[in-house]
């Protein structure tokens, strides 16, 4: 549940990230407010580590893997709360929502797609330092 995302900096592929929001689950309810350092590697990896706020460090690093045409999304990662966490609860809870906002971010890119997909075709061209172009079509 997040309500507020915002990038606060960013420096060649490192942007400093702002995020806002509230977890509730049931009886449990849990507000955040963090700011990250994301590391952008083309094409293939993003990772990400807690600059400041509600955990005593939080690391993670996602990777775009093609396996036989298919794209797939893998993240790896570790939080570690500033409070105590229930043992059988917290985790689960930490699991699935974070699978829950991968969700979201899966159908928000393939919203994106079949919008794309119907609008006109585009080309966009890129150059480099040395002036070497990089033609992208949609």
């Amino acid at each position: 549940n997040l309500q507020t995302s915002g990038i606060e900096r960013r420096t060649d592929n490192v942007l400093t990230v702002r995020q806002t929001g509230k977890v509730s689950r049931g009886l449990f309810s849990f507000a955040f407010d963090n700011v990250r350092e994301i590391e952008l590697i083309p094409p293939t990896e993003i990772r990400s580590r807690l600059v400041s706020g509600d955990f005593k460090a939080s690391v993670f690093t996602t990777r775009l893997v093609e396996v036989d045409g298919v794209v797939h999304v893998m993240n790896s990662g570790r939080n570690t709360p500033n409070l105590w966490v229930p043992p059988l609860l917290g985790p689960a809870l930490i699991e699935g929502e974070t699978r829950r906002q991968y969700a979201e971010i899966r159908a928000e890119i393939l919203r994106r797609a079949a919008s794309a997909a119907t609008s006109e075709p585009t080309e966009r061209i890129a150059s480099d330092d040395h002036g070497n172009e990089t033609r992208f079509h949609r």
